[in-house]
């Protein structure tokens, strides 16, 4: 049996979404709180997903697959673009979560991956993208967001796994949940899948 991972790195919201091979497993969810910004977000987030990374390593034994996803940001010349501070705190928090897979899952067999959105969702809508995903997986849900729609899962607490969320931090949860869908259809239980830029084995 197969482990798949899949996050979607935030300052603010991280969650880490768990399938094994037959069935979609749950979410981890982690929140920045209180003064955690910048900086201390990141090690907030860190240190948090460390230890869930090695929670689980330590409760399963088995071959494990994760995507990472990373952000590929045009320069547009708009001046509404996001903070370039944040966005050196999330490649750091991306990078950090890379290597926390490294290190926490020693001695399993782990493929892991950074991926951009569209290596992995393509050029699909989010809303449309999310709710193929739990389609996929099975997963009742309804419609949320007004103007700008996401899937929630009807029952959404039952898919925690540990941490806290409401209704509306689903349209970040669910990313992850696809992420790690992806990765099992990337590797589908194969050991020694072709590995490209961005990845790594122990």
């Amino acid at each position: 049996m197969n482990l798949y991972l899949g996050t979607d790195p935030d300052l603010k919201l991280l969650s880490l979404a768990v399938l094994s091979d037959g069935e979609f497993v749950g979410v981890h969810v982690h929140k920045v709180r209180g003064g955690g910004i910048g900086l201390r977000a990141v090690e907030n987030s860190m240190e948090a997903t460390t230890h869930l990374i090695y929670s689980l390593h330590t409760s399963f034994t088995l071959d494990v697959y994760a995507l990472i996803e990373g952000q590929r940001i045009a320069y547009t010349g708009r001046t509404n673009c996001a903070n370039p501070q944040d966005l050196i705190h999330l490649a750091m928090l991306t990078g950090g979560l890379y290597k926390a897979l490294q290190y926490g899952m020693r001695g399993t067999a782990l493929e892991a991956r950074i991926v951009y959105p569209q290596e992995w969702k393509g050029s699909v809508p989010k809303e449309i993208h999310q709710q193929r995903t739990l389609t996929k997986l099975g997963i009742p849900y309804e419609m949320k967001g007004g103007n700008s729609p996401y899937p929630v899962p009807l029952d959404y607490k039952k898919y925690l796994l540990s941490g806290e969320c409401n209704a509306s931090d689903w349209k970040d949860i669910n990313d992850s949940i696809g992420l790690a869908l992806k990765a099992r259809e990337i590797w589908g239980g194969k050991r020694n899948p072709d590995s490209g830029e961005g990845s790594c084995s122990t």
